[in-house]
């Protein structure tokens, strides 16, 4: 049961991958854009407004799910890069305090490979 624990993460690549992340919602928005598009042209193609009108109630269901999947992927990747962040910020703090308080002998518990 002795032995040493710490957490290790690499901040930056988890907060440049958040940004990512969040990024492809352009990429959905665009998405949804065009299969509103085709439904629409779909519909129109059969000259029946029965059809049209199916095609485009089906149609907006898709693109509103891909808009608010484009929504929530964006809100993970603000939120997880955040996190990042505010774990980077935490082991800053936590290394001076424990530093103030070891006299030095200590850089963190959080291991260095947190900040390198």
């Amino acid at each position: 049961m002795g032995g040493t624990y710490f957490i290790s993460a690499d901040t930056g690549t988890a907060a440049s991958a958040g940004h990512q992340t969040a990024g492809t919602a352009e990429s959905w928005d665009s998405w949804a854009g065009r299969c509103a598009a085709a439904f629409g042209d779909a519909g129109q193609s059969f000259r029946s407004v029965r059809i049209e009108l199916a095609a485009m109630g089906f149609g907006w269901r898709v693109v509103g799910g891909a808009r608010q999947v484009g929504e929530h992927v964006e809100t993970l990747g603000l939120n997880t890069a955040a996190a990042a962040n505010t774990v980077d910020a935490a082991d800053e703090d936590s290394a001076a305090q424990l530093h103030q308080h070891s006299g030095g002998s200590m850089g963190s518990h959080l291991s260095r490979p947190v900040n390198h």
